[in-house]
């Protein structure tokens, strides 16, 4: 449910129009929600009906709320959770000979892998000061772009590059341990 705030956070920031941009306050407010009654079960299954109806009908999915400003939302400490499970997809689709048949699926992960570095720049829960907070926003920010250096050469089909990006991607999450994990 993090992961789909944080999705739907981006989708609604996004500067061109798509299917879900109008739906998108009303996912992340159901993606929300969902989060927050993870030991709910009965409140749970109706935010992910809510969260499930805005997906699945996007042009019919109604919101009062406005496109946020950029911020933090989900919980990071989930987020974080699912780097590595995303990248590990990531790093199986482009390196091996599975490149080329699994190229959507590649470049969705590597757009998700910067979609939660670009939210996840915003939460500064880890930081003790605000050199930490330049830092994890640095470091946030660099994987962010590694990743969309990685989904750009997938879409162009440029194995070599992805590679090379995917490099740079865990370069990042080794700064990121190395300084907030410890």
């Amino acid at each position: 449910a993090s992961t789909v705030a944080v999705l739907a956070m981006v989708l609604g920031r996004h500067d061109q129009p798509h299917k879900f941009k109008a739906a998108a306050p009303a996912i992340l407010k159901a993606a929300e929600a969902l989060a927050g009654n993870a030991g709910k079960v009965e409140a749970a299954q109706a935010d992910l009906a809510r969260l499930k109806a805005a997906v699945e009908a996007p042009g019919t999915a109604a919101s009062d709320d406005a496109p946020r400003d950029w911020t933090a939302v989900g919980d990071i400490v989930q987020l974080m959770r699912q780097v590595p499970i995303v990248n590990n997809n990531l790093r199986r689709g482009v390196t091996g000979r599975r490149f080329e048949r699994t190229k959507e699926q590649n470049a969705g992960y590597a757009a998700t892998l910067a979609a939660l570095a670009q939210v996840s720049a915003f939460n500064t829960d880890y930081c003790a000061d605000e050199e930490d907070a330049r830092t994890w926003a640095r470091i946030c920010h660099e994987m962010r772009d590694a990743a969309a250096e990685v989904q750009r050469a997938i879409r162009q089909g440029d194995q070599a590059t992805a590679t090379k990006g995917l490099a740079r991607l865990v370069e990042t999450c080794d700064a990121c341990h190395h300084k907030f994990r410890g």
